[in-house]
């Protein structure tokens, strides 16, 4: 590609990022109800507060530091927050583009990112959601993962490093976490693909979610008690549970995601049951690990900021 139409690229990138903002923008626009919370929570967080200890929301710690950095940044103004966004929302299509381009051609990367970018535009309203941070590290990850085959090893360990990451800010934000993951235990039962298709790599080298089992071995056991990520995981189990359990339409064996299990051990008996448990275990074990992970590490960054304060 041409330094030219290099510059082109770029250029067309910013502007449809700016386009996703435009209703954020603070020159015009007040911050809808979710994101003038995160505004407060990071605003708290810069006065020495503690997440779900002095406030508490549903969703991770990440989005409340991610607005205290852009309110710093700023010297208190949205603006440096706005700012923030952008560089995320910009450099998440960048990403993306380039991960569309490692499948098929510069025109259906250019026509992906357009699409991805006015759906966005309107998913995100007024902006500084969850969301929009978040899809960074989902196109990194993805990135990496149609990479894979190009030098395996510590592109797994990127992997559950970016999507633990993405988790810190929504649970459900990490979808194409399971996409992964799914094609990873699949691979099993269709013999060798390439990677980027359904890598033939299992979970058994461990590396897919290293950081985040090993940094769960040394440090949860040290910081999970603190009253910061006790109350936090507490109270968002609680609130969990009071939208899932019990259905009274369904019944109390019924719950979250109770069909597709059945529908993965059905699965599991073409090539054994319990080698394919043993992997959807192993999927399932170190899902579960990242969250405790990443708000341990958020818990101890407030605690430190709170030391330093005092």
């Amino acid at each position: 590609m041409s330094k030219f139409r290099s510059a082109l690229l770029y250029l067309f990138i910013f502007l449809l990022a700016a386009l996703v903002l435009d209703l954020g923008n603070p020159l015009f626009d007040k911050p809808a109800r979710d994101g003038g919370f995160f505004l407060y929570a990071g605003s708290q967080i810069l006065s020495g507060k503690i997440p779900y200890v002095d406030f508490w929301d549903s969703k991770g710690p990440a989005i409340f530091y991610i607005n205290a950095l852009g309110l710093f940044l700023g010297q208190g103004s949205r603006w440096g927050v706005w700012g923030v966004e952008f560089v995320f929302v910009f450099a998440w299509l960048f990403i993306l583009y380039k991960t569309i381009l490692k499948q098929w051609q510069h025109g259906a990367a250019v026509f992906g990112i357009t699409l991805a970018a006015l759906g966005l535009r309107i998913v995100l309203g007024y902006g500084n959601y969850t969301e929009e941070y978040a899809l960074l590290f989902n196109a990194l990850a993805l990135y990496l993962f149609f990479s894979v085959d190009e030098n395996k090893g510590w592109k797994y360990f990127g992997i559950g490093l970016l999507f633990g990451i993405s988790f810190s800010f929504r649970a459900n934000n990490i979808g194409g976490l399971f996409g992964v993951l799914i094609a990873i235990a699949l691979a099993g039962f269709v013999g060798n693909l390439a990677p980027r298709t359904l890598t033939t790599e299992t979970l058994s080298h461990g590396d897919l979610m290293a950081f985040p089992r090993h940094l769960r071995a040394s440090v949860v056991q040290k910081f999970f008690y603190t009253t910061s990520i006790r109350s936090c995981w507490l109270r968002r189990s609680a609130f969990a549970v009071g939208f899932v359990f019990p259905d009274p339409r369904r019944g109390m064996g019924d719950g979250l995601c109770f069909d597709h299990f059945q529908f993965l051990l059905r699965l599991g008996q073409k090539q054994g049951m319990a080698g394919y448990l043993r992997r959807f275990w192993a999927v399932w074990h170190v899902v579960g690990g990242m969250g405790r992970c990443f708000g341990v590490c958020a818990d101890w960054v407030s605690g430190a900021s709170q030391g330093g304060s005092a």
